[in-house]
């Protein structure tokens, strides 16, 4: 079994699903049920994307914690995508 994230989805991966959803937030559950992943492969992902500065987060009650992507978190997007359109 190797260890570290999974290959198949980049950081981009996810922050196009933050660009391109109409909410202002995501939780973990909706990013888990896109990616047909779990719940704790999703938090990490997107705490390893707070950590990079590219998404941020809050806790608005006991359990929940919500996700947005950042100015650096679309920033960074926009310049990968431009890059893979060359």
């Amino acid at each position: 079994m190797t260890r570290g994230p999974d290959p198949s989805h980049t950081k981009v991966d996810i922050l196009r699903q933050f660009i391109e959803t109409p909410d202002p937030v995501l939780f973990v559950s909706e990013v888990s049920e896109y990616f047909d992943k779990s719940d704790e492969w999703a938090r990490g992902r997107m705490n390893e994307l707070v950590e990079d500065g590219y998404l941020d987060s809050k806790k608005p009650g006991r359990r929940t914690r919500v996700y947005w992507i950042t100015r650096e978190g679309r920033e960074y997007y926009a310049s990968t995508s431009a890059s893979d359109n060359q």
